[in-house]
């Protein structure tokens, strides 16, 4: 379902969803994640691999056998989904290094992967408020999310 705009009150503050189809839901908080539009340029310009990011292998190594990258700008290849991957979180961004860093020093970078990073595995989580969410696969393409609560406070989110 595509997201077609946010309801506002007169004053301006968020109070719901529109959708293509004509849904509407109200809600007492609105949450976009839009992500982010990684700046390639001088990785392009160095003659790197980039698409969606500096293309990486699973260890972190781009293109050239001497450069890695690491975190929000890196397109690393995901051995369990068989392909790139750019991942715009925070736990990504604190693990890589050490993937990164192990083969860098020659050392067994995939079992670094398979213990650290979460480019071996399909997770992230943040919280919300007093709750927590935790996502457990990863999507191919999600074009919207709907989250919703119960009177109990707990919240469930969908495509």
């Amino acid at each position: 379902m595509r997201v077609e705009g946010i309801s506002s009150s007169s004053g301006g503050t968020a109070i719901g969803v529109r959708f293509g189809d004509g849904t509407r839901i109200e809600a007492d908080a609105v949450v976009a994640g839009i992500g982010a539009v990684p700046r390639i340029g001088l990785a392009a310009d160095a003659g790197l691999e980039v698409a969606d990011g500096i293309v990486t292998t699973a260890a972190l190594r781009t293109s050239d056998p001497d450069i890695f990258a690491a975190g929000d700008v890196a397109s690393a290849y995901h051995p369990l989904l068989g392909r790139h991957i750019r991942v715009e979180h925070w736990a990504n961004a604190l693990k890589q290094p050490a993937v990164a860093a192990a083969a860098m020093l020659g050392q067994d970078a995939m079992r670094t992967c398979r213990t650290s990073a979460p480019t071996s595995t399909t997770w992230a989580w943040n919280t919300w408020e007093t709750s927590a969410m935790a996502v457990t696969r990863w999507p191919s393409a999600v074009t919207s999310t709907v989250a919703s609560s119960s009177p109990s406070g707990s919240w469930t989110a969908g495509s």
